[in-house]
């Protein structure tokens, strides 16, 4: 997967760190992630917000043109929302619900 990424500081409430490692629950529960390969998961995802992009475009030109659904006030709280569910890392800009 192939995308710009933007490097920047950590935004209010964002943690330190984060640590995803499965290891200990592999091996002391024999527990195996369903998906585990990176690349294919940020792909899938990736995937998952064109689609959707794809099915609010639609649904936008079926409503009123002056605002789409997937377009929030500044402050409103779907917008704080929307803000808060994309990582600070990445240049992607998706609407999201």
């Amino acid at each position: 997967v192939d995308f710009p990424v933007v490097y920047s500081g950590r935004r209010a409430g964002d943690p330190a760190s984060l640590v995803a490692k499965a290891d200990r629950i592999r091996t002391e529960l024999g527990w195996q992630p369903q998906h585990d390969d990176l690349e294919e998961i940020v792909r899938q995802a990736l995937d998952w917000e064109d689609r959707l992009k794809s099915r609010e475009s639609a649904a936008a030109e079926r409503t009123s043109p002056i605002a789409p659904r997937h377009i929030a006030a500044p402050g409103n709280r779907a917008d704080r929302d929307n803000q808060s569910r994309m990582p600070p890392s990445t240049a992607i800009s998706a609407p999201l619900i």
